[in-house]
């Protein structure tokens, strides 16, 4: 069987799996295009020393790593008519352009289970919702935003014991490693692209969600219920830099990871919300909100100022209106503030 050389656009724990698999393929020459924000000259030396042997063994196979901010620009450069392009978290959007520079044979990952979950927005909106459906999706890219026909899938639920993004980054790409040899090499094969086999998505409403910013949208309302604020800090927790709000009215930026709901020595008055009332010998703290009592244990808090009885956690009005008003904008090299 015959293959196409590969260009990994973008890179992540899930395109290394694939990398992998392909390595190991007859697959000619593989290249690698990404932004600073994915990988480093840290990444590029311990993949080269990690595979460039499996490519020396054969004469004719080349092992191609750029990172640049010019993404579109080379990508536009290379000589196609033998590629196959695979997105992972690709940090340009796709324009027609690309689309036809590829010849079609272009195709992106996707981890939520379109047509819902359109966009960047990982696994923080589905968090928040407390939406277990998980999906593993290949599909074709065209220049809508992940509206292109699908050529892999297989939905599953992810498990309660999956709390942070972290545990469903992991989870994912548990199911990946269970799943991956079903999709790869197989679509690099010019027999899958000469008798290509995909499906349209459901043509019902979609949704879509952009990308998230720990710095601006992890503002915590104290006006949300407990509920609500705990799916709010899970959806901003590890690997991320937590959930935010100041202590009393000062500049101090307490971050929370996680906590716990409870109904003990509740309701309170709304007065009340984010006072913390008691500190327990397990070192929590108890917060009045509501209807409940929140709980928060100092493992799953950081402040630079110890907190006490008798503070109060607060976000002013101006945190709140960015945290909903600003769509977070990034380009190769991470986050762009606005102009």
């Amino acid at each position: 069987m015959s293959f196409f050389d590969v260009c990994f656009i973008g890179w992540s724990p899930l395109a290394e799996l694939c990398f992998d698999i392909i390595a190991n393929s007859t697959t000619s020459s593989v290249s690698i295009v990404c932004g600073p924000r994915q990988m480093d000259s840290g990444d590029v030396a311990r993949i080269r020393r990690q595979y460039e042997d499996k490519f020396a063994t054969h004469l004719a196979r080349a092992l191609h790593i750029e990172i640049t901010c010019d993404i579109s620009d080379r990508l536009l450069g290379i000589d196609t008519s033998n590629y196959v392009g695979l997105s992972f978290d690709s940090p340009i959007i796709f324009k027609s352009c690309h689309i036809e520079h590829f010849r079609g044979r272009l195709i992106n990952e996707h981890g939520a289970p379109l047509p819902d979950g359109r966009g960047g927005g990982g696994f923080s909106w589905r968090i928040m919702e407390n939406d277990r459906r998980g999906s593993l999706i290949f599909h074709l890219v065209d220049v809508g935003i992940d509206t292109g026909e699908i050529i892999y899938r297989r939905d599953f639920d992810f498990p309660e014991s999956c709390r942070y993004p972290c545990h469903y980054e992991e989870h994912q790409l548990s199911e990946y490693r269970k799943h991956i040899h079903d999709v790869f090499p197989t679509v690099l094969s010019h027999h899958f692209w000469s008798q290509r086999s995909s499906e349209s998505q459901l043509s019902r409403v979609s949704t879509y969600f952009p990308r998230l910013y720990t710095p601006v949208n992890g503002w915590i309302s104290w006006h949300w219920t407990a509920t609500e604020i705990q799916r709010f800090v899970l959806a901003f927790s590890y690997p991320y830099p937590g959930a935010m709000c100041l202590l009393n009215n000062s500049s101090t930026v307490v971050r929370i990871f996680d906590l716990d709901v409870s109904q003990e020595l509740a309701p309170h008055h709304p007065f009340k919300n984010g006072l913390i009332f008691h500190i327990d010998k397990q070192r929590r703290y108890w917060l009045c909100l509501g209807d409940s009592t929140i709980v928060i244990s100092q493992d799953h808090l950081k402040s630079e100022r110890k907190l006490r009885v008798g503070d109060r956690l607060v976000t002013p009005p101006d945190k709140l209106f960015d945290s909903i008003a600003e769509r977070p904008s990034f380009d190769p090299n991470g986050y762009v503030p606005p102009s």
